[in-house]
């Protein structure tokens, strides 16, 4: 009776063990990257704007922050959640790597989708070739609705454009101002899934 019953043990135990290796490995987090670029568009100013172009401009970010939808709460809502990335580069220089990606932030987060992401711009730096400097500090953080997805064990990267043309314009008096919230684009771009 002893040996049935610790065969009928070894054999219940098999069966747990089959089954635990058939059922899908617990997904981990994927990682975010958020990258950052510029655009000039050369030759796009007319005549009376020819005289001044931008010598610089300096982003000094202070926070990213990607949106998490549909997070069960203990009574069974659903809540969103905010979840913070880590600001890596400080501060970026717009036009020194014109065309080039710059890293600025990451995170390992939830491997989920999310609807939105938020970046804090504290001051823009602008000096103009003329010598003007331009200081904006933006009073509300520029929030993008951007579905997109974050991959178990995989890279989501984010990429912010600042189109210097669209985001600079100027007055009759060849004075600059800056609107960079008309100068922000973003593109999403996945590393490849298997």
């Amino acid at each position: 009776m002893r040996i049935i019953a610790g065969s009928l043990v070894i054999l219940l135990f098999g069966l747990v063990l089959t089954i635990m290796g058939c059922t899908p490995a617990e997904t981990g987090p994927g990682t975010i990257d958020v990258l950052v670029t510029s655009d000039i568009v050369e030759g796009s100013a007319s005549s009376s704007e020819a005289e001044i172009e931008i010598s610089s401009m300096i982003a000094t970010v202070s926070e990213i922050k990607i949106y998490r939808g549909g997070v069960v709460q203990e009574e069974g809502s659903e809540q969103g959640e905010w979840v913070n990335l880590y600001v890596a580069k400080q501060p970026l220089n717009l036009l020194q790597d014109s065309g080039q990606e710059q890293f600025l932030a990451f995170a390992d987060v939830a491997a989920t989708s999310y609807d939105q992401i938020v970046m804090v711009i504290d001051r823009l730096d602008v000096t103009l070739s003329n010598g003007a400097k331009i200081t904006i500090t933006p009073n509300e953080p520029f929030d993008f609705v951007a579905s997109f997805v974050v991959f178990s064990a995989k890279t989501t990267t984010v990429i912010f454009k600042f189109n210097i043309d669209t985001s600079v314009t100027y007055t009759d008096e060849n004075k600059a101002t800056i609107k960079p919230l008309a100068g922000i684009t973003l593109n999403v771009r996945y590393e490849e899934v298997e």
